[in-house]
């Protein structure tokens, strides 16, 4: 039978190997714990996307079906202070261009919030530049 001494005991013991794997020695968070912190601050622009098939390709007047197309666009977001707008296909996102929704997706959530980005889109037909 064990005391109460013992199994208080043994309860810090299990407390400060779970604070243990938060803290490192030297009393900073652990690089699991910066990745975790850092996962929680991303960056949106505010739409709903899909990729660019034939059809959106031919309608926009595309070379090609590279490209992102732009559903809707959230009211009061960063895409719509852009203006960006329903239709649009973005093609380049800070100078790279965008194969698919995946890339931007990918792109967006590298970006820090709050920075500025140069976005090119197509609409009815012609290359914009947006700041």
């Amino acid at each position: 039978m064990r005391t109460t001494f013992q199994m208080v005991g043994c309860l810090a013991i299990v407390l400060f190997l779970s604070i243990g794997t938060t803290l490192s020695a030297s009393g900073k968070f652990s690089d699991e714990t910066q990745k975790k912190e850092k996962t929680k601050i991303s960056s949106w622009i505010g739409v709903i996307i899909q990729d660019v098939n034939k059809k959106i390709a031919r309608k926009a007047k595309l070379d090609s079906e590279e490209g992102v197309f732009v559903k809707e666009v959230v009211e009061n977001s960063p895409a719509d202070s852009a203006g960006i707008q329903e239709g649009d296909v973005i093609v380049e996102y800070n100078g790279k261009k965008l194969p698919d929704s995946d890339e931007l997706v990918k792109i967006v959530h590298r970006t820090l919030p709050g920075t500025k980005a140069d976005i090119v889109i197509v609409r009815d037909g012609q290359k914009k530049r947006l700041l």
